[in-house]
């Protein structure tokens, strides 16, 4: 993967930590490195990233919480990779959750899809069911500008693109039929 200004990148995880690494593409020297490590020191990865129009990288992927995984998004500046905000995101089941896939818009907003385990009290019967997000954050500071949710099966498939317009198109298959 290459940034904006064509240099190299590279992110992952080593050591249950999720790191990124940034090069110069003249001299491939290393710009500078971070590493996400969770309170709970055990497995934390990164999974998507993306760069703003500005040159910031976002990434997203998940982190132990000490009991199982959240997904987690932190906006990094591009010139010496200090975080800029990051936001944690859990279903209430206290199961694992995780990213599908993160897209930063024209106006550098990211977009984050992810699955979260919900729980639902259904006439006292406790249900846990998958949940489907697509969450818009504002690049300048990670406040969410809005969400969509849908209840899925753990077999359905979702994804989402943003047009040229950084209108977000989701599509998907429920229970075997498109939406």
């Amino acid at each position: 993967v290459h940034d904006l200004e064509g240099n190299p990148v590279v992110f992952g995880m080593s050591n249950y930590q999720w790191f990124y690494s940034a090069f110069d593409r003249a001299s491939g020297l290393k710009r500078w490195g971070r590493r996400f490590q969770s309170p709970s020191d055990q497995l934390d990865t990164g999974l998507a990233l993306s760069f703003t129009p500005a040159g910031d990288v976002a990434m997203t992927g998940v982190s132990h919480n000490g009991h199982d995984l959240d997904t987690i998004t932190t906006l990094y500046s591009r010139t010496e990779g200090r975080v800029l905000w990051s936001k944690p995101m859990a279903g209430t089941a206290k199961l694992d959750d995780v990213p599908n896939a993160l897209a930063v818009d024209v106006s550098g907003d990211l977009f984050l899809a992810a699955r979260l385990n919900v729980k639902t009290d259904s006439v006292n019967v406790i249900v846990t069911n998958l949940d489907q997000v697509l969450i818009k954050y504002s690049g300048r500071d990670g406040s969410p500008l809005w969400q969509w949710k849908k209840n899925v099966r753990p077999d359905d498939w979702v994804d989402f693109r943003l047009d040229r317009n950084g209108d977000a198109l989701v599509s998907g298959i429920q229970g075997g039929t498109p939406y």
